[in-house]
């Protein structure tokens, strides 16, 4: 009953962490390092089921989101930083990211819907395409029309 109960929450917040942000190998080892002071790389890969060859790409990426830290150089040890650290420093970097997206995104359009709205107006004022479309049906008519 014990391990079950253990294992519910685990994937309750292992979903709350993607929610956030974080895939579900950052999830799962971020989980997996706030549960021990220090883990190796590979340590860390079999206890969280992240493949070998991808727990460093994971680890860089907890590093630079803020979640994990190295704490020994010469043989790289991680441990988690304390959640009420690593969560609200994430979302102020992840607000600046998206907020700088939008403003570059907002000078786009702004460039944008001068072009279209000129081009819009040519459209307007002028013939279509299909104005100059003319459906035949008749044979004697395709010959007739060619002949224009």
């Amino acid at each position: 009953m014990g391990d079950a109960l253990v294992e519910v929450e685990f994937q309750r917040f292992w979903r709350r962490l993607q929610q956030l942000g974080l895939n579900a190998y950052e999830s799962r080892s971020y989980l997996v390092l706030l549960g021990h002071p220090k883990f190796k790389a590979l340590e860390l890969a079999a206890r969280a089921h992240v493949p070998r060859q991808k727990i460093y790409e994971v680890l860089d990426s907890l590093v630079e989101k803020g979640f994990a830290q190295v704490v020994q150089e010469k043989t790289k040890l991680f441990s988690a930083v304390e959640p009420d650290l690593a969560i609200p420093s994430y979302l102020s970097r992840r607000r600046q990211s998206m907020e700088h997206e939008l403003t570059d995104q907002s000078r786009v359009a702004s460039g944008l819907m001068d072009d279209l709205k000129s081009l819009y107006s040519e459209g307007q004022g002028g013939r279509g395409t299909l104005d100059y479309l003319r459906i035949v049906t008749e044979p004697a008519q395709t010959a007739a029309e060619y002949r224009k």
